[in-house]
């Protein structure tokens, strides 16, 4: 995946936009590589074809970029890490009633938010669990982004959907990173 990086960082070089040409000059990759990188960063949504051979870069591959260049291989090990016993995200429905679900590392996180029901992401979102676990995990960007999402005032599915796109977006992007 270090491709996509390097591909990402050249689009940001041409101002978000670049012939497959240009791209090919200013990285150390073959036409087919980066052709293939654009098409892989197309179906995540990062890049999008332009007009002739032009390619440019979306919104979110914006968002990812700049997320990038906040970020540290050291940190973002720290926030993928599994957690040990005791340190991971505890689902309840209201205080005393768990639900049997326990997330030790950000991705299990994302997939048992996915699963989990409502009263659960009601019960956390207004204690402000989820921010506080995110925090202790070292990810203060993601707890951030969920507590602006938890201030929103909408329907908890409508929240939960939004929680899963921002927690998945950050895992793409530290994917990306690590290559």
């Amino acid at each position: 995946m270090g491709n996509a990086l390097e591909i990402l960082k050249a689009l940001v070089a041409y101002n978000g936009e670049a012939t497959l040409n240009e791209l090919v000059r200013s990285s150390s990759f073959t036409g087919t590589e980066v052709n293939e990188t654009l098409e892989s960063l197309h179906a995540r949504g990062l890049v999008e074809p332009k007009q002739g051979e032009e390619w440019g870069l979306t919104a979110k591959g914006y968002e990812v970029v700049e997320a990038l260049e906040k970020l540290d291989r050291e940190k973002v090990a720290k926030i993928l890490r599994t957690l040990p016993t005791g340190e991971g995200f505890y689902f309840y429905r209201d205080i005393g009633q768990y639900t049997g679900k326990m997330a030790s590392s950000l991705s299990e996180f994302h997939k048992i938010l996915d699963e989990i029901e409502d009263k659960s992401i009601q019960f956390h979102l207004d204690n402000g669990d989820f921010e506080r676990w995110l925090i202790h995990v070292g990810d203060e960007y993601l707890a951030a982004r969920v507590r602006e999402i938890a201030s929103s005032n909408l329907e908890y599915t409508v929240l939960r959907s939004a929680i899963l796109e921002a927690v998945g977006r950050r895992l793409e992007t530290f994917a990306l990173l690590l290559g």
